[in-house]
C-alpha cells in the first residue's frame, strides 16, 4: 500500500526546494568583496587602498612596577600613556588625588632599567578597587595596544578603595600612532 503526500509534507518539501535551489547565491545579490581590493556600493573595485591593521595578540613587555595605593583616586584605562619625559609623568601623575602614588610612580620612572631607542616607558591605571591585581597583560586588540590586569579569584572587602598602576616597557613600534 502506497501513501501519498498530505499537506504539511507538500508544503515542507516544497520550501526545501526552493532553499536548495537558492544556495551559493548572495540574499541581496550584491557582489561580495575580492580580498585585498576596497569595492564601491556597485562592487567595482575603488582608488582607495584598504588599511592594513597590525596582528591582534600579546603584546612582549617588560614590568617595571606594579603600584597600588588606597585612596588615590585616578582614571582607569586600558591604553597605556608614554611616560617618556617629565612632562609626560607630570600630565599621568596629575589625576591622583593623593601624593603617594605620584612619588611611587615617580620613583618607578627613575629606578626603570636602561630603555633602548625603540622602546618607550608607559603607565596605565589598571583597576580602582577593593582588589589588587597580580600581574598585567599587554596585548593588541583591534589594532591598539591595551593594559589590562590579571586579577585574583578571591575577592577582598576593604574600606577605602585601592588604585593599581602599572609600570612597563614596551617596543615603541608596537604602540603605534599613540606615541608622539
Amino acid at each position: 500500500m502506497r501513501r501519498t503526500l498530505g499537506p504539511p509534507a507538500l508544503v515542507l518539501a516544497t520550501l526545501l526546494t526552493l532553499g536548495l535551489s537558492a544556495c551559493g547565491q548572495d540574499a541581496d545579490d550584491t557582489a561580495t568583496d575580492p580580498v585585498g581590493e576596497a569595492t564601491s556600493q556597485s562592487g567595482e573595485p575603488t582608488d582607495q587602498p584598504t588599511p592594513e591593521t597590525e596582528d591582534d595578540g600579546p603584546v612582549p613587555f617588560t614590568q617595571v612596577a606594579l603600584l597600588t595605593n588606597t585612596e588615590e583616586d585616578g582614571t582607569v584605562s586600558t591604553t597605556p600613556a608614554p611616560l617618556d619625559t617629565e612632562a609626560a609623568v607630570a600630565e599621568f601623575t596629575d589625576q591622583f588625588t593623593g601624593s603617594r602614588m605620584a612619588e611611587d610612580i615617580r620613583t618607578a620612572v627613575s629606578s626603570a632599567p636602561d630603555i633602548g631607542a625603540d622602546q618607550t616607558l608607559v603607565g596605565a591605571v589598571l583597576v580602582i578597587g577593593c582588589d589588587r591585581p597580580i600581574d598585567v597583560t599587554v596585548e593588541r586588540v583591534d589594532g591598539a595596544v591595551q593594559v589590562s590586569p590579571v586579577m585574583s579569584k578571591r575577592q577582598v572587602q576593604c574600606f577605602a578603595a585601592q588604585t593599581s598602576v602599572a609600570i612597563l616597557v614596551v617596543d615603541t613600534v608596537e604602540l603605534g600612532p599613540t606615541v608622539s
